[in-house]
């Protein structure tokens, strides 16, 4: 399972354990899409064999990069500038529990 929480980060529960990411920093100017980018990133991780907390770094990323124009799909990352973000920006994560 896992919860977005906006720009403070996510939530995911799996039979591993909790564990909360923080949120990438970028400039808000609209919100619109980003939970669907987020989940597409997060879906494109897993297809890719991804683990868990990577699939939170890509899924993380995509909604942020949402976020940074308006509408739903105009700052969204192509793949390359995806990679070139990850490259250069950690993602806080903690394990709550396990």
């Amino acid at each position: 399972v896992v919860i977005t929480c906006g720009g403070e980060g996510a939530i995911l529960a799996d039979s591993e354990g909790i564990l909360r990411s923080g949120g990438f920093p970028v400039e808000f100017v609209d919100g619109t899409g980003s939970g669907d980018a987020f989940a597409a990133g997060y879906i494109s991780g897993l297809l890719d064999g991804c683990p868990p907390i990577e699939c939170l770094r890509i899924g993380s990323a995509l909604g942020a990069s949402c976020v940074r124009r308006a509408g739903a799909t105009t700052g969204v990352f192509e793949r390359a500038e995806l990679a070139e973000f990850l490259a250069g920006h950690e993602l806080p994560v903690e394990r709550l529990a396990e």
